[in-house]
């Protein structure tokens, strides 16, 4: 799409770009998304840099935001919702651990409890957060983060007769009690002053250090005694270091590993040479030659069967041999009856074919190499005009290699296309049962300033179990056949 600038589009408010995605939280039961804006670069604009990201809920509730000051040696700021995420865990989770204010002060009055509670007082695990008042004949535990009682917490260490004393929200005085709620929502309002030089860092390694910065700024020391003043409640530990240590980038390096995950191929795959050289990047089967040649594949391979299959279903040969000249070139051969024939010798749309195999296979194995969570996990797949210079034929067998490729890797292709043998050959592969209705979606995009488009950009099209196809493409496209054969029949008849 060329540039940054370019990418924009034209009838905008702001210059910059927002992703939204769906962005799971195990703890947070209410569907959550992340999203990203991007602004253009102010030293070239044809780059854009990430200028915040936020996680909030379908509701509209912010959770975490990071604004990043692009000046360098700026501070950046860290937005969270402290109250919000002390209330949904105190009413989500403390129900499960303590069902009735009697076995919570059966437990609070367990000296054994409280002895092996005080010396994991620092991290606690949510079997210890009561979101019940329970007055023990050794301590209190306030049920909230904000709760207006008078606590205290005595320990006594078995192993010394050292003595600790934890003083509750509600045992401060009311001016510290101003100063901390007010850090509280300057933290939710103002933002929390984050590292300078920002954007050298990695986001997860950012946000880790961020979030130990803000808990510690959230503890505060009695000036007299040097002793901790207020320390965060079990429920505070528990959103700190279990939702936003653990859980929330848990999920982001799952999504940030999500986009490993996707591979792509523009319209523009190859030209018809004898040799290609790796300093060539016009077009995509000069870097494709380098990574194809970097993966092993044996004959038993699913993969090189995968390509072996695809060869024979164009017609092309048995199998391809590619030869590596000093690093810097290559040259590529179809074998056709044990004899070797170099691709340019073949025809131009040979040559436009052969990327797609190439990377569907190279996609296919670096999964089948690196992926965690099993040989072909999902992935996706986007191909831009795949039918470009093919003949009809091959325009059709495309959705065949399409399909096979899904089912035997687990990929899901996103395909831009305007050939209309393609999507006619998914639709009979459809009505014969070869592959399931649900398999397909099409989405038609109407012609910018038509009445349907007004109504809405595109149109969302099934493949229904008969083949037939629930809604109709747009005027020009599976119509400018027949328009043209009626034209010639009236013509001839008159």
């Amino acid at each position: 799409m060329g540039s940054f600038e370019s990418t924009l589009n034209r009838n905008r408010d702001k210059n910059e770009i927002v992703f939204s995605f769906n962005f799971p939280l195990s703890m947070i039961k209410e569907k959550t998304f992340i999203e990203l804006t991007y602004v253009t670069e102010s030293s070239n604009k044809e780059f854009g840099q990430l200028l915040k990201f936020n996680i909030e809920t379908e509701s509209g509730q912010n959770i975490v935001q990071i604004k990043f000051d692009l000046k360098p040696g700026n501070e950046s700021l860290l937005f969270i919702d402290i109250e919000y995420l002390n209330e949904f865990f105190s009413k989500e989770f403390s129900p499960q651990y303590f069902k009735t204010k009697e076995e919570s002060e059966y437990r609070w009055n367990d000296p054994n409890y409280l002895a092996d509670l005080s010396k994991n007082l620092s991290s606690p695990s949510p079997a210890e957060i009561s979101d019940l008042i329970v007055d023990g004949t050794n301590g209190v535990i306030f049920r909230s983060f904000f709760s207006k009682r008078e606590n205290r917490h005595h320990f006594d260490y078995e192993n010394d007769n050292s003595y600790q004393y934890i003083r509750g929200f509600g045992a401060l005085s009311e001016v510290d009690q101003n100063e901390f709620l007010g850090r509280v929502e300057d933290v939710k309002t103002k933002g929390f002053p984050i590292f300078k030089g920002i954007n050298d860092l990695n986001l997860i390694s950012l946000l880790e250090e961020s979030f130990k910065m803000l808990e510690f700024n959230l503890e505060f020391p009695d000036p007299k005694t040097g002793a901790t003043k207020f320390e965060l409640s079990s429920i505070m530990r528990f959103v700190f270091q279990d939702f936003l240590m653990r859980d929330l980038i848990g999920s982001l390096k799952g999504f940030l590993e999500s986009f490993e995950r996707i591979s792509s191929l523009s319209s523009v795959r190859a030209n018809s040479e004898r040799l290609y050289s790796n300093n060539s990047d016009v077009v995509d089967i000069n870097a494709l030659l380098i990574d194809f040649s970097r993966i092993t594949l044996k004959k038993s391979d699913h993969v090189q069967k995968f390509i072996d299959r695809s060869l024979k279903l164009f017609q092309i040969g048995d199998t391809i041999k590619i030869n590596r000249h000093q690093g810097v070139a290559s040259e590529i051969f179809v074998i056709r009856d044990g004899e070797e024939v170099l691709l340019a010798d073949l025809g131009f749309g040979y040559t436009q074919l052969l990327p797609i195999i190439l990377k569907i296979a190279v996609a296919a194995k670096r999964k089948e190499n690196n992926d965690p969570f099993g040989p072909y996990s999902g992935s996706v797949f986007l191909l831009e005009e795949p039918e470009s210079n093919l003949h009809p034929s091959y325009q059709s067998k495309l959705a065949e290699l399409i399909f096979d490729a899904a089912n035997t890797f687990n990929i899901q292709f996103i395909i831009e296309t305007h050939s209309e043998y393609m999507i006619r050959n998914f639709q009979y592969l459809t009505a014969i049962k070869a592959i399931p209705s649900n398999a397909t979606k099409i989405y038609y995009f109407n012609q910018p300033e038509s009445e349907d488009f007004k109504e809405s950009p595109y149109r969302e099209i099934e493949i229904m179990k008969d083949g037939r196809l629930s809604r109709e493409f747009g005027e020009g496209f599976f119509d400018e056949i027949p328009r043209l054969l009626a034209f010639l029949y009236n013509s001839s008849s008159n």
